[in-house]
């Protein structure tokens, strides 16, 4: 039941994302300057918070530390392979900026998901054991 509640999510992300990849560079409508940056960021951080949420869950006694390690490196190597896939699709290129703007987007959405998590197992009183 974890395979298919937490680690579902993780995928569905991973598919929109490579979807996205695989749509032509002119024929991606332009809504703002920087629309490109803020898709890699979010779209990252989002994939990241959803990993290290199934990490948690199936790995419970992770530290913080290894989990955000781990989901840093994750989003930064599917990032890496997003930018390889888009090798072969027309009108597009490859950016060591959106490599790192994925890593960043997936430290953030670690980030995030580590200091609800902690928040609300202190609102728990788990952090007091």
């Amino acid at each position: 039941m974890i395979l298919i509640k937490y680690w579902l999510p993780v995928v569905s992300c991973m598919a929109l994302i490579f979807y996205a990849s695989s749509m032509s560079g002119d024929s991606l409508p332009l809504l703002f300057s920087f629309q490109s940056v803020a898709f890699h960021f979010f779209a990252y951080s989002i994939l990241a918070y959803f990993f290290i949420r199934a990490l948690k869950k199936t790995y419970p006694g992770i530290t913080p530390a290894a989990a955000l390690f781990l989901t840093a490196a994750f989003a930064a190597l599917y990032g890496l392979s997003d930018e390889l896939h888009q090798l072969f699709v027309a009108c597009r290129h490859t950016s060591a900026f959106d490599v790192f703007m994925d890593s960043l987007g997936g430290f953030f959405g670690g980030m995030v998901f580590q200091l609800i998590y902690g928040r609300d197992k202190a609102l728990q009183g788990d952090c007091l054991q």
